[in-house]
């Protein structure tokens, strides 16, 4: 998160645009381990990371997530809406599917 915000503050003070991958839901996980009923606790001890997080993401140029959903989340952090500047860029691709290729019955030596 440090590095996030020295990013975002570098981006703005030399007017640079800054994006961020989100890869993970930090902090918010931190505080799915604690039982429901004292998840307020964990909110409070965490407050500042939540506040930099905030912060952080409404001054980023764009955001890309690994997912539709961590896109929302990183967005609602941002208090903005989805724009042109957001996308979704997951960690995986899709197998090609070969047919009908010259090289599909090629035998290697």
């Amino acid at each position: 998160m440090e590095l996030s915000l020295a990013a975002t503050r570098y981006g703005k003070e030399k007017n640079v645009p800054v994006v961020i991958d989100v890869r993970d839901l930090w902090p918010d996980i931190f505080v799915d381990l604690f039982p429901i009923g004292i998840r307020w606790l964990a909110k409070a001890v965490l407050f500042v990371f939540f506040k930099n997080t905030r912060k952080m993401f409404r001054e980023y140029t764009s955001i890309r997530g690994i997912s539709d959903g961590y896109l929302q989340w990183a967005l609602s952090y941002a208090g903005r809406n989805l724009s042109v500047n957001e996308n979704v860029s997951p960690l995986c691709y899709k197998k090609p599917i070969v047919i009908n290729s010259p090289l599909k019955d090629t035998k290697f030596a």
